[in-house]
This record gives C-alpha cells, structure tokens and sequence, in this order.
C-alpha cells in the first residue's frame, strides 16, 4: 500500500525500498503498466457498499496482478501490466454490470511503472468523463475531456455559471438526448415523445438562454 500510494501520487520513495518491491513481485522496470481506479460513489444505495468491497477485492484478484490497494475512503486502484489489459476487461466489465451505478472505472494509459503518477491522472480524468450510465473509460478515448480535465475546478464552475446555469434539469436532459442522437429531431422527438414544433422551440428557448 506504501509503494502503490507513493508511485500514484508522484512522491519519493527511499531506493531501497522500490528495489525491494520491484524483486518481490517480479517486476520489470522496462516494462508498461496501467493504472485503473476503481471508484465507489456513495451517494447512490450506500446500503450496497458493505457488499461492493468484498466483489471488488475478488474481481481484483482474477486480474492476476497482485498489485491493487484500497485508498481511503472510496477508491480502489490496480497496476496492471499492458499487455495483460485484454483478459482482464471482461472480469472488470462484469464487476460493473454487478455494481451498476456505485462504480466507475478509468483506466490509464501505459507508462513504466515509476510513471504511474502520469497513468493515474490519465485514469482520473477517464473515469471523470464517464456520464451517469457509464462503467468503463479509457484514457486513449478521451479527447475534449483533455482540455477540460486540465481547468481548475473554479474555473470550470465559473464557466458553468455562464453558460448553462439558467437552464432547469428538463432542459439539460433534453440537451443529454438530442446530443446524444447525433443533433437529430427525429430520433430525439421519438426518445422523448415530442412533437417536432415543440422539440425546435425548446431548443430556441434553451439557446436564447445560454
């Protein structure tokens, strides 16, 4: 847990220390690894979360890296080696069918396991882009999420303020569908039972708002 916290957050580690870690569980130091955070919201059913852990903790186990810790209070990561990514997203994806809307998986990109500071930020900022049906998000797929992960927080609410602030949760999930449809008004007036007129003036309204 020492080493594994260490590496993800950048922090130096005493040489000796690292050098015994990396013999005790064979590990390459030329070699790619990823790290994935696997993290728990508690805020949907925390009556489920007693029974999250022990699921995580097996499924961790499957991935056949014994490289994963828990860090307090609600995030789990794992280091895995590159190439040993394929086999074990199907054990990941099935721990988050299992788990539903209380875990959000990222998974970084590959670096040399004394870069996994630069994997676990990569990672963050996949799960971070995972909406609320989302399960599973890989760094190499992100691409506005880049720009966006890197803005402070203020900033980003300051931003928000300007924008869409003034809109109610009706209209942002209008937004979600009709965004989601590829800016169609067919399939969004199907999704959402609407008739085209009333679809194009609440988008008229919406943007005379923002």
């Amino acid at each position: 847990h020492y080493i594994m916290e260490n590496l993800v957050k950048g922090n130096s580690i005493t040489p000796a220390w690292l050098d015994h870690f990396f013999e005790e569980y064979g590990i390459d130091r030329t070699g790619l690894y990823r790290t994935l955070t696997l993290g728990l919201n508690p805020q949907y059913h925390p009556g489920r979360l007693p029974l999250a852990h022990p699921r995580i903790t097996h499924a961790l186990e499957q991935t056949g890296s014994p490289l994963y810790t828990f860090l307090y209070p609600e995030e789990y990561i794992l280091f895995l080696r590159d190439q040993a990514l394929s086999q074990a997203l199907p054990i990941l994806e099935r721990l988050g069918r299992e788990l539903g809307d209380i875990l959000h998986i990222g998974i970084g990109s590959p670096r040399s396991i004394l870069q996994q500071s630069l994997s676990y930020q990569d990672a963050e900022a996949a799960a971070e882009s995972l909406g609320p049906d989302g399960i599973i998000a890989f760094y190499e797929d992100l691409d506005l999420e880049l720009i966006t992960a890197s803005i402070p927080a203020d900033a980003r609410e300051r931003f928000l303020a300007k924008t869409i602030a003034p809109l109610s949760q009706e209209d942002r999930a209008l937004l979600a569908v009709y965004f989601d449809e590829d800016r169609s008004l067919v399939r969004t007036c199907s999704r959402l039972f609407l008739h085209k007129n009333t679809l194009q003036y609440r988008l008229g309204r919406i943007h005379r708002l923002c």
